[in-house]
This record gives structure tokens, C-alpha cells and sequence, in this order.
């Protein structure tokens, strides 16, 4: 596939939406989620051998590729039920204790 300047022009509008949002202090979760949501859009109607469940594969591998303990912080690495900690497959950042 070839990118075009149509694809150009709609990644910058994406871009744009995501830095609008960001000036405008909307919740960061929220605002994460839209643009996930407008990416995955862009994909879908322009790769046509798109798959959600490889695309939440690759960026949880990627996540939990950058993902190390910081010094100082506590991390669970062992938890109940429902808790997040290492030995359950979660991140360093997902794992820490507040």
C-alpha cells in the first residue's frame, strides 16, 4: 500500500485532534481512548489485513517491553485476587503500590 497525501492529511487531523484535547485538559484516559479509537479507525479502512487482537498484542508486548521498576517506588510482585502485581502478568507501573 502506498501512502497518499490523503493519508497524510488524515494522520495530521488525528494529530491535531489529540493535541486539541490535550490543550483543553480533557481527562487523559478519555483522551487516550479516542485517539486509540481514531487510530485504529485509520487502520482498519486503509490495511486491509487489519486485526485488533494482533494490534493489542504488539502494544502490550511493547508496554511491557519499556515497562522497569523505578528506584524508591514499592511494586507487588505477588497479590490477591483481582490485584495487579507481577506474578500475574502485569506491568512494573501497573503493579506498584500507592
Amino acid at each position: 500500500m502506498t501512502i497518499t497525501k490523503k493519508h497524510l492529511k488524515e494522520l495530521a487531523d488525528i494529530v491535531y485532534m489529540a493535541q486539541s484535547q490535550a490543550q483543553e485538559k480533557i481527562d487523559q484516559e478519555l483522551a487516550t481512548h479516542l485517539l486509540t479509537q481514531e487510530i485504529k479507525s485509520f487502520a482498519k479502512r486503509h490495511a486491509k489485513h487489519f486485526d485488533e487482537s494482533r494490534w493489542s498484542d504488539y502494544l502490550h508486548k511493547k508496554k511491557k517491553a519499556e515497562d522497569k521498576p523505578e528506584p524508591y517506588k514499592q511494586y507487588r510482585l505477588i497479590g490477591k485476587k483481582g490485584e495487579s502485581s507481577i506474578a500475574r502478568g502485569n506491568t512494573w507501573a501497573e503493579s506498584e503500590i500507592k
